[in-house]
């Protein structure tokens, strides 16, 4: 198959589950007649004898919660709620929803996950290539030379420190300040107003994942082999410069990473934005394609599901979580490991390969530091609440 056709494959898979989407899960039309905008992406796998596409999760969303926000999530809120990394949140879910199936006996209802040698380890079907759709080119580095006319959009002296997330670090920028300077890591797109976020940006995350695979922590451990991107497939208007930089010459050289390869498709997303005066969705969604008797989609607001969200200081129901929340996948998780510790900070502490290879590839995309997000623990006794 050629790789256009493939592309609009693939991209094809996404919308068409995107249309069925429930109205909650979509963008509105707001009561002054402005319509909301947003970004849609989805994990594809496709089969690499027939071709054959199979997709595990989609997801819209644009929006990332002010780092202050984690202080009562307890591993319920979802801190980056883009587009792109909620579908591969969902892409991990299904892998660990997949893995439990296979642990009760029922690997004949499983398409994508296998048992590994030895027992107690899994493995992605050999048959299976990764795929990425996103409906725009993702924030950060990766779409730089595209100017969109938002208010963010300041450029800066190198000495004005208003454009750096800390203070004495020069390579990682808050959003989209000083949007000239290209190949540098950044922090989420947000208002010079705006509470900051430490959310890196997708760019940056996406990046990432071409050395530490797009596996989490929990299904690192789990799973024998780290899985990668095969394909990144982006609108067509995309410039192939912007993912050169971002992917290519930024990672240039560095010891085990694998780039995916950019497909273009030119199919348009109906909720894209068309517009510099539509604003952006409040809302996010996510669907997981478990197998076909379960397949779940639900709504999102401000890191929660919709409806559930209240204002701090009051604390958090714990129905408010997300189906693909860090204490979602840490109950599943537990499932399914050995000897799984009290603490989901003092596990990821210990998984000291892939915390080398996290400092490795963060070390190229910002020398001067990687500021962390507040920590979002997750104990088993806050997970089975």
């Amino acid at each position: 198959m050629d790789d256009e056709k493939l592309a609009e494959d693939i991209c094809a898979q996404v919308i068409r589950q995107y249309r069925k989407f429930k109205p909650s899960s979509k963008p509105t039309r707001r009561s002054n007649g402005c319509q909301e905008w947003t970004v849609l992406a989805g994990v594809v796998l496709v089969d690499r004898h027939t071709a054959e596409c199979r997709l595990v999760s989609a997801a819209t969303g644009v929006k990332a919660l002010p780092d202050k926000e984690l202080e009562r999530s307890n591993g319920r809120m979802i801190h980056d709620s883009h587009a792109e990394i909620l579908a591969l949140r969902g892409f991990n879910a299904v892998l660990l929803h997949q893995a439990k199936l296979v642990t009760d006996g029922r690997s004949a209802d499983c398409d994508l996950v296998e048992q590994a040698q030895p027992q107690g380890r899994f493995r992605l079907a050999t048959r299976w290539k990764a795929a990425l759709y996103i409906s725009k080119a993702p924030c950060g580095d990766c779409s730089m030379d595209i100017v969109d006319d938002d208010s963010d959009e300041v450029s800066f002296s190198p000495e004005d420190p208003i454009q750096y997330i800390e203070q004495g670090n020069y390579t990682m920028l808050r959003g989209r300040f000083n949007y000239s300077r290209k190949g540098v890591a950044r922090t989420k797109p947000g208002r010079a107003d705006s509470q900051v976020t430490l959310s890196k940006s997708c760019s940056d995350k996406l990046a990432s994942k071409t050395v530490m695979s797009v596996l989490n922590s929990m299904t690192w451990e789990l799973f024998e082999q780290p899985v990668f991107l095969d394909y990144l497939v982006l609108p067509h208007t995309i410039t192939a410069g912007g993912f050169e930089r971002c992917f290519t010459e930024r990672l240039a050289g560095l010891e085990g990473a694998r780039m995916p390869r950019l497909l273009r498709c030119r199919a348009a997303f109906p909720d894209d934005r068309v517009t510099s005066e539509q604003p952006p969705a409040i809302t996010a969604s996510i669907y997981i394609n478990i197998i076909p008797a379960k397949q779940l989609e639900q709504a999102l607001l401000n890191g929660v599901r919709n409806g559930a969200y209240v204002r701090p200081p009051r604390a958090l129901s714990p129905h408010a979580e997300a189906i693909v929340s860090r204490a979602a996948l840490w109950r599943l998780f537990m499932q399914l490991h050995q000897a799984p510790p009290l603490s989901y900070a003092a596990f990821k502490r210990q998984q000291h390969a892939r915390n080398r290879l996290k400092r490795h590839v963060r070390g190229r995309l910002s020398p001067d530091g990687w500021p962390t997000t507040r920590l979002d623990d997750c104990t088993a006794s806050l997970a089975a609440t």
